[in-house]
């Protein structure tokens, strides 16, 4: 999936990638899960995802996220969310909550290592930008 990412972004012109490396994980902070606010469960901010031909490949039949839901997050409103969100890239509801499934277990990588950075940076002739690297 990052080969496919980073292909599209030369392929769509990008003068260089940046490798986020202080936001290892999704942030479940108390107040976003107090008020509900989890845009990414609702299908928002996922476009570059939804629209990566590797990324839907991997979609799997069912969710494998928890059955519960925080306080606030409405099942109405979340399924309406998906489903307006899955019509723009072709995708059923249940598809589009395999989708955010496939995301939520995917996004997070919190054992990068410098081995994989040599990796990346064989897959792509764009420079790349390490963003949030604190020294100790």
């Amino acid at each position: 999936m990052v080969a496919s990412f980073l292909e599209r972004a030369e392929k769509a012109g990008c003068q260089g990638i940046v490798l986020t490396l202080d936001t290892t994980l999704l942030g479940w902070r108390p107040r976003d899960l107090d008020l509900g606010s989890l845009p990414f469960l609702r299908g928002f901010g996922l476009a570059q995802y939804l629209s990566d031909p590797v990324f839907r490949q991997k979609i799997p039949s069912s969710s494998t996220l928890p059955g519960t839901r925080p306080k606030g997050v409405g099942l109405l409103g979340t399924g309406l969310s998906l489903l307006r969100k899955g019509r723009r890239y072709g995708l059923s509801l249940r598809a589009m909550q395999g989708a955010v499934s496939h995301f939520v277990n995917t996004y997070s990588r919190p054992d990068l290592t410098w081995d994989d950075i040599a990796i990346l940076r064989q897959m792509t002739r764009l420079p790349i930008l390490l963003k949030g690297v604190a020294s100790s």
